[in-house]
């Protein structure tokens, strides 16, 4: 009886189901019916919205297009009206043009909205309808993308129309199936719009489901351009293609007081760079009636009228409307006066402001804002102002690009000619550090020197306080050195004191360690600034890449020539000199980082001291329209090395890249993944090598320490291949047994096994083998020149040597017969043939054996041809005369083959017309060089050994010989060569250091911080070596205080009113006990006239009586 009552249930609920599906059908058909209503009405009467600042009605057609339907002429348009408010990339017109295209194809269709039915554009919005399925759950997903309105058009109901119309027919035609909306939201504003909505994701308040999560990655993913990168965690897409013009939605203080605007910010920092945040939000019948009533009431608010537009303007129209597409349109305004519309776009009219009302501003804000000090103002005409600017945020510009709420609008200066104007940007954070800057630099860094001798008896350290702030100066210069976080401060401080070290109290916490930080890098940046004062030529070193903030940073490092070292050699040196955050990727954003990195450390002559340029080959770099006719421009000297470094691993890449080493560095990068995170592996294989001890290690055979295979794939291209190489030829029987346990392992799954099987056949074919016996043979020799290039020290002289060295080393190579190349023989050497013919090798049997030679010998030829072509081609430079040149005349061991009078002449004529300008500002006879030259290469072959000593001792002996000075002027032209950089291998290893410092927890150090750590990092001395005296006395001397106002104070009653500035107990004290020192000082060693006249003559209230600096 119960089955037939379930039964009955069950056929009930089938009739009924079937029953509502008839029903939806005719829904259905009554909804198709009224789309076409609808349609009807839009397209023939459109919006009867009326846009604000224009009583005379003017309609917003608004319709829906699909973008299969649209003609080229209207993709045109389309772009045409994104280009007015999106700033894209340098590229030309017809490329930008074809990728907008296939943007507009990625969407099913676009909104379009028009000023009349044959006007022009007023806004457009693209939409996409797509039927997807994530883990076993179906979903309807409505793609939001590209929206703009023009500004006179914003917040009008169009869109929410549509989108109600879109959202409605899903929900009707499938009721079942969840409706989301999803999007990239490329500012606040269109993250607000998701927030209009009741479950909406990413926020703030809430962590993001699974489920969300996987469609916001599906649907980044299914957007991600090649050149993009999509960041799963935040989810942001990081794109730098195009941007948002600065006034389109621009985030002011009070819209961050928003907790969804400031998450936003928080969780997409680069919006301003083009970095968009993926958007998702569920649509149900709720949020549908929420819609309506949103679009009733934009449509209520949009129709308010305001001031009439001038009857003296005539409206004229160009082409007419033309389905299904929409062709372009131009709109004029045509009156006796400006024009204020361009391109079918009506302007706002220009507000006029004289500059008298500017001056009044000026002077009623003054004692609140202080805006005499930086308010300033650009004419537009006589007595009209253009633009307002803020001259301290101008000055300081290269210290504020680096921060989150950067702004460069009063910089540049802006249109926007009210009073909330300005006021906004001077409540702004990044106006605050202008100008705490600006009084800093106003105040100077101490005023020691202008006090009297009775104020100087105060400011020196006494020993016990002096010794404390060196011992949590080395505390602090710990931290930087071992890339520690500044909050461990307190906790070494605490651990100190516990073991009986006396630090004494205060300036333990985190603050502290950052002052101190900065001021330990101040004095690595003092010696810097003495090195390049002295110099008379300096070169520039330069890369960019991307921190672990998603921050991209440009690298600059000085090369600069030492001639009096201890030991007895020549150097060039490269020291670290700034790190800038690039705001544009491009040759003029570049450029600007070059000029703000050259003034951050107060090179002021740098524009006649910079005769070389070291970076990589991208085209922003090196190519005429990029960086370097940006410096050849201002520098027509100057020399753009593209870094040999990088240029030969190209080269290898280039010569290997279609040759049977794919397979093996293919076979490799498999090896190295199946055992990268897999501690259990790397035991069984441990263990294996301990068995096979005996034939994995034979005497002919290099000893291996490692066991793990290698990853052979990095930075340093040649140096990972051999190493992988290597070890995989030391330790191949021990894979192949492992491997054949893992083909049989019953753990895995069937189909692993057979991979595994047909991968451990693959490594049992002899070819393998020697293939990777052969490419360390033939890397080998390109190893020479990779090591020469990757020290810090690399000369133009050392460079050539070391390519001299491996262009030898490669025609031993190509002359040695296959068989006898070193580690082809070894391998060979431990081969083993059995009594059945088999052949194996370490314990493992091999296969192929006979036919696997013949066919390597002609890829060797074929490879050793190649590689030695395009090292040919490769390592071309730029200026093969200036080369020449070069080495003529820094090669000593060529003077002695050289008899002939005018020997190195054209040499030195040549180098003096190129850096003329550079050589006459480091005060260079150029009349008296081929006089020196003859004087100094006389010497050299009479007193020195020119073949058989190193190059930089013969140097180094010609710099400090009796007669030097006699040779200053040719001397400072041997300076100049060898400035010239050649490879930029140190700056990519800084990037090692920004990231082992700049970590994934640290994301919010600013470009300050990341300089001074950078610096401590790089070019200060290990803690043993460290002397932290220097940085001591300029903190020391950088703090002063001023004590109360007042006329005649004796030390005594002085030290009772000392102005509290820090609220720190311990500097309170020291600064009391100073006065107190003092007043004895002064009665001890009779100074009472000196109390006296200082107290008289301190009359100005900008005088301080004691300048006493903290603790």
């Amino acid at each position: 009886m119960e089955e037939l009552t379930v039964a009955i249930k069950f056929g009930g609920a089938v009739l009924l189901l079937w029953l509502f599906v008839i029903l939806l059908r005719k829904v259905g058909s009554l909804y198709w019916a009224l789309h076409d209503i609808f349609l009807f009405w839009s397209t023939a009467v459109g919006s009867k919205a009326r846009v604000r600042k224009l009583k005379r009605p003017m309609r917003i057609h608004s319709y829906l297009a699909r973008t299969e339907d649209l003609d080229t002429v209207s993709i045109e348009e389309l772009y045409t009206f994104v280009k007015k408010m999106v700033e894209g990339p340098s590229q030309e017109e017809s490329v930008v043009l074809k990728s907008f295209q296939a943007l507009v194809l990625s969407y099913t269709h676009v909104l379009v909205c028009r000023e009349r039915l044959d006007g022009s554009l007023r806004g457009i919005m693209f939409i996409g309808i797509e039927r997807k399925k994530w883990d076993e759950l179906n979903y309807t997903l409505i793609k939001l993308g590209l929206v703009m309105f023009l500004p006179y058009y914003r917040g009008g109901p169009w869109m929410y129309w549509i989108l109600l119309y879109l959202s409605l027919k899903e929900l009707v035609l499938h009721p079942f199936t969840p409706l989301y909306h999803g999007g990239k939201a490329y500012s606040y504003k269109s993250y607000m719009i998701a927030t209009q909505f009741s479950e909406f994701y990413p926020r703030h308040d809430k962590t993001t489901p699974p489920f969300a999560k996987g469609i916001m990655d599906d649907m980044a993913y299914s957007v991600k351009q090649p050149s993009e990168y999509y960041n799963e965690e935040t989810s942001v897409l990081h794109r730098e293609y195009s941007h948002l013009k600065e006034y389109v939605a621009p985030v002011t203080e009070d819209e961050l007081k928003n907790p969804h605007i400031k998450f936003f910010v928080e969780q997409n920092p680069g919006w301003m760079k083009g970095h968009c945040l993926m958007t998702l939000y569920r649509v149900s019948w709720k949020e549908m009636f929420r819609a309506v009533f949103m679009a009733l009431r934009k449509s209520k608010v949009q129709s308010a009228g305001s001031k009439p537009l001038p009857q003296s303007r005539v409206f004229k129209r160009g082409t007419s409307y033309q389905a299904p597409g929409f062709s372009v349109c131009r709109c004029t305004w045509s009156e006796e006066g400006e024009d204020d519309v361009e391109d079918g776009v009506l302007a706002p009219k220009k507000r006029l402001v004289t500059i008298k009302t500017v001056e009044k501003w000026v002077a009623e804000n003054d004692k609140e804002l202080d805006t005499s000090l930086w308010l300033k103002y650009e004419k537009d005409g006589r007595d009209t102002v253009g633009l307002l600017k803020c001259a301290v945020c101008v000055e300081f510009e290269a210290r504020l690009v680096g921060m989150r709420n950067f702004r460069s609008t009063f910089i540049e200066g802006t249109p926007n000619l009210r009073t909330t104007s300005f006021k906004d940007h001077a409540k702004s954070d990044m106006h605050a550090r202008a100008m705490m800057l600006f009084k800093k630099k106003q105040a100077g860094p101490s005023n020691a020197s202008s006090c009297p001798p009775i104020i100087q008896l105060i400011q020196n350290l006494d020993a016990e306080t002096e010794a404390r702030v060196k011992r949590k100066f080395d505390i602090a210069f710990f931290i930087c050195k071992e890339n520690l976080s500044f909050l461990k401060m307190g906790s070494l401080c605490e651990l100190q004191t516990r073991h009986g070290v006396d630090l004494g109290e205060g300036y333990k916490n985190n603050k502290a360690c950052t002052e101190f930080a900065h001021y330990i890098a101040e004095d690595q940046l003092s010696i810097l600034k003495k090195v390049l004062a002295d110099a008379k030529f300096i070169s520039i070193q330069a890369d960019g890449s991307t921190d672990s903030g998603n921050s991209e940073n440009e690298l600059f490092l000085v090369v600069s020539f030492e001639a009096n070292s201890n030991d007895r050699k020549v150097h060039v040196r490269s020291r670290f000199l700034a790190v800038q955050e690039i705001k544009r990727a491009n040759a003029e954003g570049l450029f600007q980082c070059f000029k703000n990195a050259m003034s951050h450390v107060g090179i002021s002559d740098w524009e006649t001291k910079v005769i070389g340029f070291g970076c990589d080959g991208t085209n922003a770099n090196i190519a005429a329209g990029g960086l370097r006719g940006h410096l050849e421009e201002s520098m027509p000297w100057i020399v753009v090395f593209w870094c040999l470094s990088h240029r030969l691993e190209l080269a290898l890449k280039d010569a290997l890249k279609n040759t049977y080493f794919s397979t093996v560095d293919d076979m490799l990068l498999k090896l190295y993944f199946l055992y990268e995170k897999s501690p259990k592996k790397c035991r069984e294989i441990e263990d294996i090598v301990a068995e096979l001890k005996a034939c994995l290690e034979p005497s002919e055979m290099p000893r291996s320490r490692g066991i793990k295979p290698l990853r052979a794939c990095g930075t340093r291209f040649i140096a990972h291949k051999l190493a992988a190489l290597e070890r995989v030829v030391n330790r191949l029987g021990a894979y192949l047994n492992h491997l054949a346990i893992l083909s049989e392992d019953p753990s895995m799954k069937s189909t692993d096994r057979q991979k595994m099987k047909g991968y451990l056949q693959q490594w049992h074919n002899a070819k393998v083998l020697y293939g990777c016996a052969l490419f360390h043979d033939l890397l080998k020799p390109a190893a020479i020149l990779c090591v020469a290039l990757q020290n810090d020290e690399v000369s133009i002289i050392g460079a050539i040597e070391a390519f001299l060295k491996t262009k030898k080393a490669m025609e031993k190579v190509r002359d040695m017969a296959f068989e006898d190349l070193p580690t082809v023989k070894k391998v060979i050497g431990a081969i083993q043939q059995s009594d059945d013919g088999g052949v194996s090798y370490q314990g493992a049997q091999l296969t192929n054996f006979d036919g696997c030679i013949t066919s390597l010998k002609k890829t060797k030829d074929q490879c050793v041809q190649a590689i030695e072509a395009c090292l040919k081609d490769r390592l071309k430079v730029q200026c093969p005369d200036l080369l020449t040149h070069a080495l003529t005349i820094l090669a000593p061991m060529g003077w002695e083959r050289k008899d002939d009078a005018s020997f190195g002449y054209s040499a030195i004529d040549a180098i003096s017309i190129r850096f003329r300008t550079p050589l006459e500002h480091a005060k260079v006879d150029c009349s008296v060089l081929q006089q020196e030259w003859d004087d100094m290469v006389d010497y050299a072959k009479r007193y020195l050994n020119l073949v058989q000593e190193d190059y930089s001792v013969l140097w180094w002996k010609l710099f400090n010989a009796v007669d030097a000075k006699k040779w200053s002027n040719i001397l400072a032209l041997v300076e100049l060569l060898f400035c010239l950089p050649m490879s930029n291998g140190k700056v990519e290893r800084m990037f090692s250091v920004l990231k082992n410092i700049k970590t994934e927890k640290r994301t919010r150090l600013s470009e300050d911080n990341l300089d001074d750590l950078m610096r401590i990092s790089v070019d200060a001395p290990e803690m043993s070596a460290w002397d932290a005296s220097g940085a001591v006395k300029l903190w020391w001397s950088a703090k002063t205080r001023r004590t109360v106002k007042d006329t005649r104070k004796t030390p005594e009653s002085a030290a009772a009113e000392v102005e509290i500035i820090d609220g720190n107990e311990e500097e309170d004290a020291l600064v009391l006990d100073g006065h107190k020192k003092c007043a004895a000082a002064v009665r001890a060693k009779g100074l009472d006239h000196l109390e006296d006249d200082y107290a008289v003559n301190s009359e100005d209230d900008d005088v301080p009586f004691m300048m006493t600096a903290a603790v």
